[in-house]
């Protein structure tokens, strides 16, 4: 009768713990978006990155990095995210986060974004700033990172 119930247990221990052996890496939402330069010339660069936490089916945690590189050109950076949700349509909202300091700056930020519909899936977009306008021209070609589908969906 002893040994059943050792075999039990490590049957239990090896159900709970193979699982997490095969989990996806905590970085799995990570976004890293290099881009450049602007078809507009002055050859800038910039990198948004940062990391999505899903929360909820409504809502998600994010922080990020938007980089601006050389040179001084007056161009900045900034990103925004886009939706599609649960029924069917999709979405974006304004640039969350910018660099409009200048040449080799970046800016830091986190933040919670919470919706009234499901979010199915979630994606960065990245934008050059020019003369108070966020999202004056967005790179279609390399700032756009992949879907992150919500998992509580």
């Amino acid at each position: 009768m002893r040994r059943l119930n050792l075999i039990r247990r490590v049957t239990l221990l090896t159900l709970l713990i193979v699982p997490l052996a095969f989990a996806p890496p905590a970085f799995a939402n990570g976004f890293s978006l290099y881009y450049g330069p602007s078809p507009y010339g002055g050859n800038p660069y910039a990198l948004n990155e940062g990391n999505i936490s899903w929360t909820g089916k409504f809502h998600f945690d994010w922080y990020g990095d938007s980089w601006d590189y050389c040179p001084a050109d007056g161009l900045g950076t900034s990103f925004y995210f886009g939706y599609q949700y649960g029924d069917g349509s999709s979405g974006e909202d304004a640039p969350v986060l910018w660099d409009v300091a200048g040449c080799n700056t970046h800016q830091y930020g986190a933040g919670t974004v919470t919706k009234q519909r499901q979010i199915v899936k979630v994606r960065v977009h990245s934008c050059w700033t020019n003369d108070g306008n966020l999202c004056w021209l967005e790179d279609i070609d390399y700032g756009v990172g992949a879907w992150k589908t919500n998992p509580n969906v």
